[in-house]
């Protein structure tokens, strides 16, 4: 039994998180090829251009200090170097490292970090509120990692994201970031911005046809929230809206759970799936 139980852990593949932490690691020894470095530096780029407010630059300034300076440091340095603890300057690198995936490896960055229970789900496909949430988060990485990119990918990168997100295929991941491996990703997030776009616009039509206010302040919201090119704190929309900050996070409750409708619908008729 022991013996059984070892060779199911040697046999264990490393978590997917390990690829973008060896990536750091070669980078920080100067072992990076050329074509890698030159991939992680335009990643942190994107991460930077997106970076707002205290909340994210601490974290982005912690992985800064941890792996791209002459002399990396330690979380313990990092803490005092950003007034913060020990504890909490781990978070914010785990934190950062989550953002850069996104910016690395678009949609596959996305699942390199979030790729549990994915591609062995039973049943039909299906896309949950919690997915939509996610992916409405990271909406504003996926556009900076596509860099414009919307409109030049097939129908055959439709369909793979489709599947995708709907939990039926697996992303592909390498050992290292290439050029034809960025250029790929680029085109599939593509795809995924317009399964988002599209769900997203379907959402604005009914509530901008709907006589109810608060139907229209709900897009609104969501909008401001996650998709408009210059975010909005909750704060700020609650003296935008004059509403409290309970009443946002129903909003936005409420709008992700008919986005996330929207957007099987989507994935049911771009990407040849049944159901709804």
């Amino acid at each position: 039994m022991d013996v059984s139980k070892s060779d199911r852990a040697q046999r264990k593949a490393p978590e997917p998180i390990e690829t973008l932490n060896a990536i750091l690691r070669r980078y920080a020894q100067n072992e990076s090829s050329e074509e890698e470095a030159a991939a992680l530096l335009d990643g942190m780029k994107r991460y930077r251009s997106n970076v707002h407010g205290c909340a994210m630059s601490r974290p982005y300034n912690a992985l800064m200090l941890r792996f791209f300076v002459d002399q990396p440091e330690s979380p313990p340095q990092i803490a005092v170097r950003l007034h913060t603890t020990k504890r909490t300057a781990f978070r914010d690198i785990e934190k950062a490292k989550r953002h850069l995936a996104i910016c690395l490896f678009g949609i596959d960055g996305l699942l390199l970090i979030n790729s549990r229970g994915r591609g062995d789900s039973e049943g039909p496909p299906s896309v949950s509120a919690k997915d939509v949430r996610i992916l409405l988060r990271n909406y504003r990485l996926f556009n900076a990692f596509a860099e414009g990119n919307t409109h030049e990918h097939g129908e055959s990168d439709r369909q793979t994201a489709a599947l995708i997100l709907c939990r039926q295929s697996q992303p592909c991941f390498g050992n290292t970031v290439t050029e034809e491996s960025t250029r790929r990703n680029k085109q599939r997030t593509a795809a995924i911005c317009d399964f988002i776009n599209e769900a997203v616009q379907r959402y604005k039509a009914e509530c901008m046809a709907s006589p109810e206010a608060e139907e229209k302040r709900r897009y609104r919201v969501v909008n401001e929230y996650y998709i408009d090119e210059k975010r909005l704190t909750i704060d700020r929309i609650c003296s935008i809206e004059q509403i409290e900050r309970r009443t946002v996070y129903r909003d936005i409750q409420h709008a992700v759970n008919r986005i996330s409708f929207l957007l099987f619908r989507c994935l049911s008729e771009g990407g040849e799936h049944d159901g709804e």
